[in-house]
């Protein structure tokens, strides 16, 4: 591969977190040193050797917020002379030191890789120190063969190995090209060998004979020994975990334990350098008391502002250390601190757009406005591209939150336009590519809020080719496999609409499938066990619209359950707080298409209490006042089935009023359309049980004038085809009360019409053939002299489905009416004089 990119660092150290401190030591010891100018300017088979071996990359944040390597990381390895891996256990399962490994690997292959054991065994079962990438061949395309590399040369920083010295010798010599490979496999072969070689590449080292070098080793003669940063790093580790184990829910995203490590092992160095406030937490979080702890590292952060009068970086990371331990029992507190921190060092782009991203995810919607814009008016184009993409999505998923689709679209689409030319231009990038494919799924989001399904498929499947490929190339990333689910599920929404419900609980089995492995592999992380639960959730829609109820209610109560847990550990958390409303609002409606109609309310009732308390928290968040609207038509249509008709208008008139504001404020919001529609349709129906039907019509014509410009809109849309049958319907019933029996029979028959092609076209779709009963009995009634086809063909859609055993009690005693009144047309005097004279469904 030609080198497009300039050589802007010595090296780049590639470590997982847990390794923090080997990675300092490192980096400190390898850019203090000066390079002789008696060999300074030769050549070596890695070029010239330079005069200095600064500046060094360390990566820092491992995987990202977007999750995967960030735009800046892969730039810092295209932009490195050499890749140096500490190796350890912990590195060896690293997702993302195994992709920087594999991605200089595959973009740079003339340039060393220099591993550098610091813990575990290489080729042991259980202490596996070399990543995959490390261990074996790279194919083409990068892929990681399953080809073992024949030889690892490896130096060992442990005392038990090579020592610090000397691995620091070696590390030098293969970054300069001094040729001492056979030295260092006779030094891992020949332990009793090790004086005459430390000798050696002693010897090149005086060499070297740097300044910054001298200054290392007296800081080592002070104390900072090999043991006393093991002990750190382990005891990190042991209360990181303790502290995990105690609060399951505190991981919310991955990543959240070498999150705490790193903060745990800053919180130990300032303890050690004699600050007491640090020195109390440490003994608190010792003993697992981490919310004991979070007031005293927020007096240290505060102690640090106030001296800091015009430099707040120091503050500023105080303050992520406090937001990182309250994180674990207080999430609500640590979105507040990640803030603090985001105010203080404004510079931050990574810390200004994971702040963001809390707030936005917490449904925090203003504060997270506020960092996603800073980010974009602070980014430069070609060196901050990737917080300038996500911040571009960050604020077209808060339009699209507040219902602004025109703005959420041109957010989405400057984003993609971004990660399209980079992708164009580094085909191979990895991590770009996987960016490129949330922008296809945010656009085909709202190509779906829109109603213009066919459209969004195309965004959808285009986003499941491009994550496929992706999670092909390290198929144990989780992060990558989430994402592979997720695309399913969009792609099963958009299949569920359409009618093709066969397709659709194909692409959600396929997604559960993913995230039940995931959340067993890491019953620890909330983010997994969110995913869960709406994949739960996903299945028992389809398995409903199925007449599959008992099996949907199942589906639905596992997903409460996970979302109960889930909630309770992180009230603050409006997101959750949501989700936690929408399993109520499921299960209410399988309850009450089960006739238990007080059990329905009781759920209904809990899914108003959660909406009325989010909507009141956040008047400008139009998703929660949507939900809020569609909780008051739960609870109406469970009070007008117990015939309280007044309280259930009241609760119709309630979500109407919130309907008619939301549709006015975005008219192309096909979903919001669709909401007016429904509430004009539930205020029909109740003045109609009232027989008040001069007064119901209006309403029902609002509803199918509304629903008219849907289906023209998108006529593949079955949900609004489907609504459009059930205007008509009602519309028929209306005029047939008031005894317009032509204008009757015109309404039903234009429903019929509709109901065939959904039934014909989803043969499967349990629903979509009990529609065409209703309107069939109606018109039997009507119009006498084609009554007996039409009952007969309703007993032709009924009769199977009660063999196959998918109908519910109430549609089950549909057929012996049916039967009843075919034969009393049929000249069966016995019959029809013991026939029921049950009015049709």
């Amino acid at each position: 591969m030609a080198e497009a990119t300039a050589l802007k660092y010595r090296a780049f150290i590639s470590y997982s977190h847990t390794d923090t401190q080997w990675a300092k030591w490192l980096h400190g010891a390898i850019e203090g040193f000066r390079v002789d100018r008696d060999i300074a300017g030769r050549e070596t088979e890695t070029g010239k050797i330079p005069t200095s071996l600064r500046p060094v990359f360390r990566d820092r944040d491992e995987f990202i917020a977007g999750g995967t390597l960030g735009g800046q990381t892969i730039a810092a390895l295209d932009a490195s002379a050499a890749l140096i891996v500490l190796c350890s256990p912990r590195a060896a399962t690293s997702a993302a030191v195994n992709e920087e490994i594999r991605l200089f690997r595959e973009r740079r292959p003339g340039r060393p890789v220099i591993p550098v054991i610091v813990a575990g065994t290489p080729d042991s079962a259980d202490e596996e120190c070399f990543p995959a990438a490390l261990r074996f061949k790279i194919g083409p395309g990068g892929r990681i063969t399953d080809t073992p590399e024949p030889e690892i040369i490896a130096a060992d920083a442990r005392a038990q190995g090579d020592g610090k010295e000397l691995t620091l010798a070696k590390v030098i010599a293969r970054m300069l090209g001094l040729g001492t490979d056979d030295v260092f496999r006779r030094a891992e072969r020949e332990n009793k060998r090790k004086a005459r070689v430390r000798n050696a590449v002693a010897a090149a080292i005086v060499v070297l004979s740097l300044a910054g070098g001298i200054a290392f080793w007296d800081a080592q003669r002070k104390g900072e020994t090999i043991a006393v940063q093991e002990q750190e790093r382990s005891e990190a580790l042991a209360i990181a975990r303790q502290l995990l184990g105690a609060n399951p829910a505190a991981a919310a995203t991955p990543g959240q334990e070498q999150n705490l490590v790193s903060a745990l092992t800053a919180i130990q160095e300032s303890a050690a350098a004699g600050d007491s406030d640090y020195a109390k937490a440490l003994e608190l979080l010792r003993a697992g008391k981490g919310a004991d702890a979070v007031p005293l590292l927020l007096a240290a952060a505060e102690a640090k502002k106030k001296r800091a009068v015009t430099e707040n970086k120091e503050s500023a990371k105080a303050y992520r250390e406090a937001a990182t331990i309250a994180a674990i029992a207080e999430p609500w507190r640590a979105r507040e601190l990640f803030a603090e921190a985001a105010r203080l060092d404004p510079s931050d782009l990574d810390g200004l757009y994971l702040n963001g991203s809390y707030q936005k995810e917490a449904g925090q919607l203003a504060a997270a406005e506020s960092s996603f814009r800073t980010v974009v008016a602070t980014a430069k184009s070609g060196t901050d591209d990737w917080a300038l993409y996500w911040a571009q999505l960050g604020l077209g998923d808060i339009a699209t939150a507040r219902g602004d689709l025109n703005e959420s679209k041109l957010k989405y689409t400057a984003a993609q336009t971004l990660a399209q030319s980079i992708t164009a231009a580094d085909p191979t990038n990895i991590g770009w590519q996987r960016d490129l494919s949330v922008s296809h799924e945010k656009i085909g989001n709202v190509l779906f809020a829109e109603g213009k399904l066919a459209e969004a498929l195309v965004a959808y499947n285009e986003s499941l080719a491009i994550r496929q490929r992706v999670s092909a190339t390290n198929p144990a990333y989780p992060d990558w496999q989430r994402d592979v689910s997720a695309a399913h599920d969009k792609i099963g929404d958009v299949l569920s609409d359409q009618g093709k419900l066969t397709e659709a609980i194909a692409a959600y089995e396929a997604s559960l499938a993913i995230r039940e492995r995931l959340a067993k592999d890491d019953p620890t992380n909330a983010a997994w066990r969110r995913n869960l639960a709406l994949a739960h959730d996903n299945v028992g829609d389809v398995l409903a619209d199925q007449g599959r109820r008992d099996d949907a209610l199942a589906a639905y109560r596992t997903s409460l359950a996970i979302r109960e847990h889930l909630a309770a550990a992180d009230p603050g958390n409006a997101e959750w707080e949501r989700d936690l409303s929408v399993s109520h609002s499921k299960i209410g409606t399988v309850l009450q298409a089960q006739g238990k109609n007080n059990e329905a309310l009781a759920a209904y009732t809990a899914d108003l209490a959660i909406a009325e308390r989010l909507a009141k928290n956040d008047p400008t968040n139009a998703g929660w006042q949507r939900d809020l609207s569609v909780s008051h038509n739960k609870i109406g249509e469970v009070l007008a089935s117990q015939g309280k008709h007044e309280a259930a208008l009241a609760a119709y008139t309630a979500s109407l009023a919130i309907a008619e504001r939301l549709a006015k404020t975005d008219p192309t919001n096909g979903g919001w359309q669709r909401d007016l529609a429904i509430s004009h349709n539930k205020v029909g129906d109740v003045l109609s049980t009232q027989d008040k039907h001069a007064e119901a019509l209006p309403s029902y014509q609002a509803a199918l004038a509304i629903t008219e410009r849907l289906a023209k809109v998108d006529p593949a849309n079955a949900e609004w085809q489907r609504d459009l049958g059930i205007c008509n319907e009602r519309i028929g019933n209306v005029h047939a009360q008031k005894g317009d029996q032509a204008s009757a029979r015109e309404a039903f028959s234009a429903a019929l019409r509709i109901y065939d092609a959904l039934a014909a076209a989803n043969p499967d779709d349990v629903v979509s053939r009990l529609f065409t009963v209703a309107p069939r009995w109606r018109l039997a009634q009507l119009d006498p002299e084609h009554a007996v086809e039409h009952l007969r063909a309703a007993l032709a859609v009924l009769k199977p489905l009660e063999a196959e055993q998918r109908l519910d009690a109430t549609r089950q005693t549909w057929i012996p009416e049916i039967e009843s009144q075919l034969a009393g047309i049929e000249g069966n005097d016995a019959a029809a004089e013991t026939g029921s004279t049950t009015p049709a469904p």
